[in-house]
């Protein structure tokens, strides 16, 4: 399965045998932009890129529809993978670990395959206690969430949770615990 270019400018989708012969147009589509095919994992179904969404058609062309109302500007392909929640990987302090520094800096990985996450996509707690969003940063660069408390923390075991959820709703929550030691 290809795309291309037509001698009149539209971009339609083939199909074709391994080898290269047989070419068969999938879509005939004068009025729109038709690009960057997928299979489906069972190589029963494929998704494209119109300029109106998202399709999906059956292998042979026949069962065409819109799976989107509107595609945003920023999709191009469709992919088949299933969406998983995002990731939260704790960093520092590290989980068990004891500090003398009674105002660590508490960092935090939050990623996700299908989207970029923002700071408005996290929530983070210190001993049961929400933080801020305006009190601690988020990187979309590194992926990575970072908090100072402006006070000192008591000493002994302190609990951190970070929750990330996605543009779909799915999230992950990551707690770990450190202690301030004498």
């Amino acid at each position: 399965m290809f795309q291309a270019h037509e001698a009149n400018g539209d971009m339609n989708i083939y199909s074709m045998n391994a080898d290269g012969s047989d070419p068969q147009p999938l879509t005939d589509d004068t009025a729109t932009f038709n690009g960057y095919p997928t299979w489906s994992p069972d190589g029963t179904k494929i998704a494209w890129t119109r300029s109106s969404g998202i399709h999906v058609m059956d292998a042979d062309g026949s069962n065409e529809h819109n799976i989107t109302s509107e595609l945003p500007e920023s999709v191009y392909t469709s992919d088949w993978q299933p969406n998983t929640a995002p990731a939260v990987t704790p960093l520092r302090p590290k989980p068990g670990s004891s500090t003398k520094d009674r105002t660590p800096r508490v960092l935090a990985g939050a990623t996700d395959v299908q989207s970029d996450l923002a700071k408005g996509d996290l929530t983070l707690s210190v001993d049961g206690r929400a933080v801020a969003q305006r009190n601690f940063a988020y990187d979309q660069t590194t992926d990575r969430l970072s908090y100072t408390p402006a006070k000192a923390l008591s000493y002994g075991r302190h609990k951190v949770q970070v929750v990330a959820t996605d543009s779909v709703n799915l999230s992950t929550t990551k707690g770990w615990s450190f202690k301030v030691a004498r």
